[in-house]
């Protein structure tokens, strides 16, 4: 039972009026209480929605980074066979075009953009 059950029944009104009032006291810093405590989960929660993001992000990035470096590697050593085989010499400047491409597409592939297939 709350301790404001127990407290003794005044003998006056004054004593009624001071039970009260100090009744409505003691709630209203109940609720300032829970009001400091709500905010401070709030901000918790706040900062660890920014924690994860930030983390998000970086293991985006490195993902990202490791992708366009693998493609980058498939396409010279692509390119590095067909060097070295008979087929048709490419130009400098179709080799350019080409890693160019491989570079957007790996771009594109890994950007979290919702940019649809040439809108860009």
């Amino acid at each position: 039972m709350p301790d404001h059950d127990k407290a003794p029944m005044p003998t006056s009104v004054d004593e009624a009026i001071n039970a009260v009032l100090r009744a409505e006291r003691q709630a209203q810093e109940t609720i300032e209480r829970c009001r400091q405590e709500a905010r401070q989960r709030v901000d918790e929660a706040r900062a660890r929605a920014q924690r994860i993001t930030r983390s998000t992000d970086d293991r985006i990035e490195k993902i990202r980074a490791r992708c366009t470096q693998a493609t980058t590697a498939q396409v010279e050593a692509v390119l590095r066979r067909n060097e070295d085989s008979d087929a048709a010499e490419l130009t400098d400047a179709e080799l350019e075009r080409i890693r160019t491409a491989v570079d957007r597409l790996a771009e594109r592939l890994t950007s979290n953009d919702d940019a649809q297939p040439g809108s860009g």
